[in-house]
């Protein structure tokens, strides 16, 4: 709470007050896959002849059932700068949905893969308040925080708590 600066707190307040009614078992479960659940570039093995069909996702003990765009809101709105999310974001999630799209997923809009990008940013509010109480070190969950909550403003995520 008192470590909070004033604008971190208020949105903060304001996904509190509406987060059951944001967090509906149909908005969660509609469109849903496996979610690795901790994904990030530290837990990809990179293969020696630099070949990007050889990546490999591990270290798969949080993964859940959710929405598919939770593991990128992960890597790139809790792991990311915002010069790094300005310039590669947007590109990412076009390609994603490309990939979706190519692969037979029907009835997702890119629209509604933004939207529910947007809503998993807000949802990953909880990261760093969770590792904070899980006792990681501040090194590792306050710049969390900073990413998240820049992520929340730079995405405009307060427009979907209405």
């Amino acid at each position: 709470g008192a470590r909070l600066w004033p604008r971190a707190r208020e949105i903060y307040g304001r996904v509190l007050d509406v987060y059951e009614r944001l967090y509906t078992p149909a908005r969660l479960y509609a469109n849903y896959t496996l979610v690795h659940g901790d994904a990030h570039v530290w837990n990809l093995l990179y293969p020696g002849d630099g070949d990007a069909s050889g990546i490999r996702l591990i270290d798969w003990d949080a993964w859940r059932i959710g929405r598919s765009v939770s593991d990128l809101a992960y890597m790139m709105a809790v792991h990311w700068y915002p010069e790094r999310r300005a310039r590669l974001e947007s590109r990412l999630l076009e390609r994603y949905h490309a990939a979706l799209c190519a692969r037979g997923v029907a009835d997702y809009t890119l629209e509604r893969l933004r939207q529910d990008y947007r809503l998993l940013v807000i949802g990953h509010l909880t990261t760093p308040v969770w590792q904070q109480t899980a006792g990681l070190h501040a090194s590792i969950w306050w710049p969390h925080l900073y990413r998240i909550v820049t992520a929340f403003d730079d995405l405009e995520c307060a427009e979907l708590l209405t």
